[in-house]
């Protein structure tokens, strides 16, 4: 039984076929978490711990909308705006963003060069995403020990992962746990073609890692649909303007996690033609990539409902409730507001 249906209480009444209901969809949620996903997400899934807790990630970096106060994410993996973030300045700006000071999910256009104006991790994760169900508090950052994880300690790792490009995009590829590669494609992973472990990153001298994985839109959708996952190179920014490594947005990749490194940093994923590392360091003044993530046990619930019923699963306030036919239910079956 998943976490969330331990804690359902029978429902008295006319709720009693309700709660039924939830409880078959909750178990076979659970046989099917392999193959479903949430709106917005991915299909790949991947450990994130020694516990066994496992993620999906979202199908684009995180986008704002500053004119709107809206959020998305991007339309595919491949997607980043680049110079658009210069506007991140202009309050009304009707365009959208994507590189984010560390922590601003409350503030999402503050663009200060000044650490201190960001004092406190705030999740983007808790904002409704437009596109990725339009719920509060459904998507969430990595963690700095979670991405280590990722790329040092689940299973197979140094198979997992490679530098490449899709069409181009400059980026990394990282693979899902079960991985196992479409008919016709070949994968390098990071450390057998060019990349070497170090003691908490990948690195080699030759700076030609994008090389080692070059792949069509056609074959990159083969991959994806097999659960691959594409990080672009996507730049930074300071204050408001963007900077480029050799004079190309499709060169470095920032991806900010959630966790600090003191009061004035906070850690990162970095990658270029050299070197991954999933400990990464930066000032939190900088504006970098987010790319979120959801369990993959709550995905794989909400697509079961979805596809099933007209029930609608969501988390408010810490609570489990679900929705159906315009009333809202707690876990226990009583209608609340």
């Amino acid at each position: 039984m998943c976490d969330f249906c331990s804690n359902f209480a029978p429902a008295k009444s006319e709720n009693n076929s309700i709660m039924r209901k939830i409880l078959t969809l909750c178990a076979a949620a659970m046989m099917a978490v392999s193959t479903m996903a949430t709106e917005g997400a991915l299909n790949g899934i991947f450990t994130i711990n020694a516990q066994g807790d496992q993620v999906v990630f979202s199908k684009g970096n995180l986008q704002y909308r500053p004119a709107t106060d809206t959020w998305r994410f991007a339309d595919n993996q491949l997607t980043v705006l680049g110079e658009a973030n210069a506007n991140i300045s202009v309050a009304s700006y009707d365009g959208w963003l994507d590189l984010f000071g560390w922590g601003t999910g409350t503030n999402a256009a503050n663009y200060s060069s000044d650490w201190q104006d960001y004092p406190v991790y705030n999740e983007w994760g808790e904002n409704a995403i437009s596109n990725g169900g339009n719920t509060p508090n459904q998507w969430r950052t990595m963690t700095q020990n979670e991405w280590d994880y990722l790329f040092f300690k689940r299973p197979n790792a140094a198979s997992l992962f490679g530098l490449g490009q899709v069409d181009g995009v400059k980026g990394l590829i990282l693979l899902p746990n079960d991985w196992s590669a479409p008919a016709g494609i070949t994968f390098h992973a990071g450390t057998t073609k060019g990349l070497v472990a170090k003691t908490d990153y990948y690195a080699n001298t030759d700076g030609k890692n994008y090389e080692h994985n070059e792949f069509t839109s056609e074959e990159w959708k083969q991959m994806e649909n097999a659960g691959a996952v594409f990080f672009p190179a996507a730049g930074y920014r300071w204050d408001n303007e963007v900077y480029m490594e050799d004079g190309d947005v499709g060169y470095m990749g920032y991806y900010w996690a959630s966790t600090p490194n003191d009061n004035w940093q906070g850690y990162q994923l970095y990658f270029d033609a050299y070197e991954v590392s999933p400990q990464g360091k930066n000032s939190r003044i900088y504006g970098q990539a987010v790319r979120l993530v959801q369990s993959a046990q709550l995905s794989a619930i909400d697509e079961t409902v979805n596809r099933q019923s007209s029930n609608r699963k969501f988390i408010r306030g810490g609570q489990l409730l679900i929705k159906r036919d315009g009333k809202t239910f707690n876990a226990q079956g009583a209608q609340v507001k």
